[in-house]
């Protein structure tokens, strides 16, 4: 069937919607909705629902969505969400170990799940990943670990690496686009 309007509404939940921001995407009646990450798939679940007759979710870099509970199984998914799962979890093991490998001695590493604290009203950027770097040098950290399960993390990447290196930490990322924007491993 072709495709004559696409309507695509882009909503930025960082973290659990309000409930008439619910009601309101709710209500749109949506063909579809793709989400980017574990937390914005969660939240997709809980609005739209998790039977095969709910909305279809396509999901993209989610963090082990059958230890989740969001699907039943990589191969036969069972409900409305289908896409693509990260395998941080199964690598993680072995970023830290090479991360590990290129530190002096025994540091301690500052791992960014959350980079930023969201305030009611007030986007996140650059103050709050400043803050949240000189946050980490001020706890001792001696290098960052970035997880790649989210969306901030890489629209802000070219940023997260500039802070790295002004704060002279190194620094290992989830995926390889940190290193194209000049991190030093990932």
């Amino acid at each position: 069937m072709p495709c004559r309007a696409l309507t695509l509404a882009l909503a930025a939940m960082l973290s659990a919607p309000g409930a008439g921001f619910a009601q309101e995407l709710a209500a749109m009646k949506l063909d579809a909705v793709v989400s980017t990450c574990t937390p914005t798939t969660l939240i997709a679940q809980k609005v739209f629902g998790s039977t095969p007759q709910s909305t279809p979710i396509i999901m993209d870099a989610v963090a082990d969505p059958v230890g989740q509970n969001i699907i039943s199984s990589l191969a036969r998914p069972g409900s409305n969400v289908t896409g693509l799962a990260s395998q941080a979890e199964d690598i993680m093991p072995k970023m830290l170990s090479q991360f590990a490998a290129i530190l002096e001695r025994p540091a301690k590493v500052a791992v960014h799940l959350t980079l930023v604290r969201v305030d009611a009203g007030r986007k996140p950027g650059d103050a709050s990943l400043s803050d949240a770097f000189e946050a980490a040098v001020r706890a001792g950290a001696r290098g960052i670990l970035v997880l790649p399960d989210e969306p901030f993390f890489f629209a802000t990447r070219a940023r997260i690496v500039e802070l790295a290196a002004r704060h002279r930490l190194p620094a290992v990322y989830g995926i390889r686009e940190f290193v194209d924007a000049g991190g030093l491993m990932s």
